[in-house]
């Protein structure tokens, strides 16, 4: 079989390319300008480092992006169990030898480069929930199980990092490619209704607790298995004006950014929020609110556009697939990247509690941007690779 090159996707290519593009010129917009005594206090290394090291992992991501699409549908799915089994072991051993940052050890650090596992878990998660799924047969609760089974063990070592922002991605990437895998929708809907009840009792519980510490944080350290700073980004997004408001200070700054952008935006290094650092974790989880400050409405139509484009790009491939394989691994991709993007907005924009999730190939981070270019790579693989139905002969 031979890579088919007429069917690989050049406006989705290109989306890729404008969203690495801003995400570059962005981190640069809002990196420390030195002084100066620049270069004597290190300001202009960090300075210069910021955008060096974001290039220098574009260029990594576009190399995984080309090495992805160059091995076959059929070989991804043959590799997909031990690609499993390897982010498992990664994700025990960044909790023992991993480095903690801000109170998290969610990273293995090699010489001044960090790598997050639970970033690579999430493309390989669709692989071999792929891998499961194909070869569901009369759509029952057992499938449904095997498969919650299999997403239970990295969510698990992903909250102990804690990162529950990664751990949201699971399920309903899950559910998704269970459903197009054949579970009847009656066995999905049962399971999402206890699901829902169990995890919202859970959370009026764990409220009540946390509004009922005299001394909030300092009185709490866990509740059901979360940290109290994340039970105060939910109590401050449900009251932001009540007596935990202070953890609804990002949000809220976020909003003045986007706000203040209006339509066109105040230009690049122009932005009040970003540039006198006002706004927090302006060049991760929140460049988002950074991009509609200085390029305003027109900037947040470019990116979610390009998003939309291979978004779209994702379930076209799944529309046209004949393979069980290549059909739930496209619907897992898809749902993946629109659930990453949707909850980075809807974080950035008020909608939803902070979680913490980057916005892909556009915030700083290699490991979020090389796992990001993995997944796509694999989106064309699955466009330009010749059939094969292993759901038949396994």
């Amino acid at each position: 079989m031979r890579l088919r090159w007429r069917e690989f996707d050049g406006p989705g290519f290109l989306a890729v390319l404008v969203l690495m593009g801003m995400g570059a010129l962005f981190l640069w917009s809002v990196s420390e300008r030195p002084d100066a005594a620049g270069a004597a206090s290190g300001t202009e290394y960090a300075y210069r480092g910021t955008l060096d090291k974001q290039l220098m992992w574009i260029g990594v991501g576009l190399g995984t992006y080309f090495l992805a699409l160059r091995i076959s549908s059929a070989r991804w799915s043959s590799l997909a169990y031990p690609a499993y089994a390897a982010v498992v072991i990664s994700l025990l051993g960044v909790l023992v030898l991993g480095t903690t940052l801000h109170g998290a050890r969610r990273w293995f650090s090699f010489g001044g480069i960090t790598i997050q596992p639970s970033e690579f878990a999430k493309p390989v998660m669709v692989l071999a929930l792929a891998r499961l799924l194909m070869f569901v047969r009369g759509g029952g609760a057992g499938a449904l199980t095997k498969a919650f089974v299999l997403m239970s063990f990295p969510v698990a070592l992903i909250l102990l990092q804690p990162d529950l922002g990664t751990s949201l991605l699971f399920l309903p990437v899950t559910v998704a490619m269970a459903y197009v895998g054949g579970v009847r929708p009656r066995v999905l809907f049962g399971v999402l209704l206890a699901a829902g009840l169990l995890v919202g009792g859970g959370l009026w519980t764990g409220l009540k607790q946390y509004r009922a510490r005299a001394n909030g944080l300092a009185a709490m350290d866990r509740v059901l298995g979360l940290h109290a700073y994340q039970w105060e980004r939910l109590a401050s997004h449900l009251e932001p004006r009540g007596r935990h408001a202070s953890g609804a200070f990002q949000a809220q700054q976020a909003r003045i950014a986007i706000g203040s952008g209006g339509v066109f935006g105040k230009g690049i290094r122009s932005g009040t929020q970003s540039q006198m650092k006002l706004l927090p974790v302006r060049k991760s989880d929140f460049i988002f609110a950074v991009i509609c400050e200085e390029w305003g409405l027109m900037g947040a139509c470019i990116v979610l556009s390009a998003w939309g484009y291979i978004l779209l790009g994702c379930f076209a491939t799944a529309a046209s697939a004949v393979e069980p394989f290549r059909r739930l691994a496209a619907v897992g991709l898809g749902v993946l990247f629109a659930t990453e993007v949707l909850l980075n907005t809807g974080v950035v924009t008020g909608l939803l509690p902070v979680t913490g999730t980057p916005l892909p190939l556009v915030s700083q981070g290699g490991s979020s941007l090389v796992a990001t270019c993995l997944g796509l790579g694999i989106l064309q693989s699955l466009r330009m690779w010749p059939g094969f139905d292993l759901g038949r002969t396994g």
